[in-house]
């Protein structure tokens, strides 16, 4: 009898998705206080406008950045393709980090010891401006990497959260600054991440000082500065979106850093292993300077010695 049960535990799958339903549902009810009215018809025609830009501007790339140039640099078909994905990364990345400079960071900066002044606002234009951004660029980005078999389970699951927070971060709007701070210690670690892969691109091989340097602003962004934004969202009541993914994220970066230290290992590794390799070619070369220098001294003592005896 229990075999039997155990066997049919199956057909309660169909079941989930009504559970599913069903607390998405009765969440939904008890969070209708603090869920302003949205107008879900234009909201989703604006994620689609700008997941359309998006891919404008990747075929824009692939016009500008064609094989025969790319293939200047390498001949790895994954890599050129790779690379119009990169070129959407650090732009949407680095205008992520600029906005947040010029319109963020002032007030962060005259609030950083009392944040629950600027916590639970809406979201300002600039805001709603980056979260749109951010969407289009991870739904193109997930369906690329899906479509070019660049699987890895830590980026799909940090592509679904982020994705969740935007579109959740839209509809309840507000949390303003705590998802500004969020996003710009992210952001700008992104930067140095993909200016790491483009030198890599361009000049055929790794930069241990770029390894090290994204390697730094990762542990000072977003291990330090993640653990400070935590504090204050443990701290502070608040809408609890930013607050999952806060926590979430804080679990992935650690994934992501110990992944960053065993690439920085390896980098000083094969670094030094190509020093010794070097090393011992030098001296193999000297050594063979040494003995054709000698054999040449040898050759013309013989050469003078066949004169003496001539004359």
């Amino acid at each position: 009898m229990t075999s039997v049960l155990h066997h049919n535990k199956r057909y309660l799958l169909p079941l989930i998705p009504l559970a599913s339903y069903t607390y998405g549902s009765t969440a939904y009810e008890s969070a209708k206080d603090y869920i302003p009215e949205v107008d879900y018809y234009k909201f989703s025609i604006g994620l689609a406008l700008v997941l359309g830009i998006y891919h404008a501007y990747y075929r824009l790339s692939k016009f500008c950045f064609k094989p025969t140039f790319l293939m200047k640099f390498t001949e790895n078909p994954a890599l050129l393709k790779e690379y119009h994905a990169r070129v959407l990364a650090i732009t949407t990345c680095t205008l992520v980090t600029l906005i947040a400079c010029c319109y963020h960071v002032p007030n962060i900066a005259q609030h950083f010891n009392d944040l629950e002044a600027i916590f639970n606002l809406r979201l300002a234009g600039w805001d709603k401006f980056i979260m749109y951004c951010l969407f289009g660029y991870l739904v193109h980005d997930l369906v690329w990497c899906m479509t070019h078999e660049w699987h890895d389970v830590l980026n799909y699951v940090h592509h679904a959260v982020s994705i969740w927070f935007c579109v959740a971060t839209l509809i309840v709007n507000n949390a303003a600054f705590e998802s500004a701070i969020g996003l710009t210690l992210a952001e700008s670690s992104n930067v140095f991440l993909h200016l790491r892969w483009f030198i890599k691109f361009f000049r055929g091989r790794n930069s241990v000082f770029f390894d090290c340097l994204f390697a730094f602003v990762f542990f000072v962004t977003r291990i330090i500065g993640g653990t400070w934004i935590t504090y204050w969202l443990i701290k502070v009541d608040g809408p609890m979106t930013v607050r999952v993914m806060c926590y979430l994220l804080d679990v992935l970066n650690v994934g992501f850093f110990f992944q960053i230290v065993g690439m920085i290992r390896r980098q000083l590794k094969k670094r030094k292993q190509q020093a010794l390799i070097d090393a011992k070619a030098e001296e193999k070369s000297e050594e063979k300077l040494e003995e054709d220098l000698k054999e040449k001294v040898k050759a013309v003592e013989n050469e003078a010695g066949d004169q003496k005896k001539e004359n």
